[in-house]
């Protein structure tokens, strides 16, 4: 039963993230000649942790492979992974009261609850680099 209510959770905490993709490339690289990539060694010494660094190199890795590359030692293309992350903190404050007469009206009493909610927020940069030239394309 929990794996049937933990999918819509799922699928509902999705809906509030917001990605945006934006893409720049070399308009002169010829792309057809690119097959074979191989990651940077930035990229396997990012600077998170061990199970964020594996999930976007799998991504990376998923797209590159429905585009046709393949992974290979002796790669055309040397694929960069950067992340730029920061910290985010935001605060709610909701305000209840009650009076004699009924909420909002004369004396009476009052309290304010404050939220404090945190979250990464970042951008991925992937840059692909021509192992030939040593061009960004």
């Amino acid at each position: 039963m929990k794996k049937y209510v933990l999918f819509p959770l799922l699928i509902a905490l999705m809906g509030c993230v917001t990605v945006r993709v934006n893409y720049d490339y070399d308009s002169q690289a010829d792309f057809g000649k690119y097959k074979t990539y191989a990651f940077s060694d930035n990229t396997m010494k990012m600077a998170i942790d061990q199970l964020n660094r594996d999930r976007l190199i799998q991504a990376t890795e998923k797209e590159l492979a429905a585009k046709g590359f393949t992974k290979s030692d002796n790669a055309d293309v040397i694929v960069d992974l950067h992340l730029k992350a920061e910290q985010i903190q935001t605060a709610t404050a909701t305000s209840t009261g009650y009076g004699p007469w009924g909420w909002r009206y004369g004396g009476g009493f009052s309290t304010t609850q404050i939220n404090y909610d945190k979250y990464t927020e970042g951008t991925l940069f992937i840059t692909l680099v021509d192992k030939a030239t040593e061009k960004i394309i």
